[in-house]
């Protein structure tokens, strides 16, 4: 290999690095005011983690796809119990669908995410007609801080959306 070549590869996995380490490490005290200046750093490193498929920030950890977010579904009955509602993915494959639905939830626009979750509910409702009410709610994993990992364990889970639809 040509020392051009060498200095190319060096370059390529240098930017490589540095734009997954913006988005890992986007909400630390010491990057955190830079990429609020830069805005652009911020949007170059999202589209890059995008396309390259990294942009979970579990995901780098991870065999398969997973989400940093979690969904939690149920149903009240005729008689006021509420059940579970949560999907049953058959295969594989619908799993790794939901999870890359999960994994762009966190860059949709509000609407966005209020259509989907519509959808769910809607769902829902299908397999269960007899539902008064429907809840969802969307729950967020972030890598603790040392004190929160000490108070609360290892993945706190933080609420992102709680929805109830009422279905009369």
């Amino acid at each position: 290999m040509t020392t051009t070549t060498k200095i190319i590869c060096l370059c390529v996995m240098v930017l490589h690095f540095s734009l997954i380490g913006v988005k890992a490490f986007r909400e630390s005290p010491a990057l955190s005011p830079l990429l609020k200046q830069q805005r652009k750093i911020l949007l170059v490193s999202e589209a890059y983690t995008q396309f390259s498929v990294m942009q979970a920030d579990y995901s780098f950890f991870s065999p398969n796809i997973s989400p940093d977010y979690f969904v939690k579904m149920k149903y009240q009955d005729t008689t006021g119990r509420w059940a579970d509602a949560s999907f049953v993915l058959p295969n594989k494959e619908v799993e790794k669908r939901f999870h890359s639905c999960l994994l762009g939830i966190q860059q949709m626009p509000n609407e966005l995410t209020d259509i989907v979750i519509k959808s769910w509910a809607a769902r829902i409702l299908d397999q269960h007609p007899d539902a008064l009410n429907i809840n969802i709610r969307i729950f967020a994993s972030k890598l603790p801080k040392m004190q929160e990992f000490r108070a609360r364990g290892r993945n706190p889970q933080e609420l992102v959306a709680d929805l109830t639809f009422h279905a009369n």
